[in-house]
């Protein structure tokens, strides 16, 4: 009897131990800011700091302009946005007409 009651405190225990993990993995990340970034391709930077281009098509072009009292940028719209993207995913859609990395990042 004791090994019965045993176990099954053990795997409640179990149980309750991994429930804290499933609640986070289930938080959404915020919208931050977001747009269009062609005619069927949209944006959207979330809180955590993931860059997304989603839709299909074309992206729009952006130039890349250096100056010297202002270094290099991008004329995309989430330029003044940089210091808080962490990474950058592009859906399978999403046809790039400038080098892939170019318009999410500058050095």
């Amino acid at each position: 009897m004791k090994k019965r009651l045993l176990s099954i405190l053990l795997a409640a225990v179990m149980l309750l131990s991994a429930l804290p993990l499933g609640l986070a993995d289930t938080a959404e990340a915020a919208a931050v800011s977001s747009g269009t970034c062609g005619e069927n391709v949209t944006w959207t930077l979330d809180d955590q700091g993931t860059l997304t281009i989603s839709g299909t098509g074309a992206m729009y072009d952006y130039t890349y302009t250096w100056e010297a009292d202002k270094g290099d940028t991008f004329d995309t719209p989430w330029f003044d946005l940089r210091e808080q993207i962490r990474r950058a995913v592009v859906g399978k859609g999403v046809h790039l007409s400038a080098p892939a990395p170019s318009p999410f990042c500058t050095t």
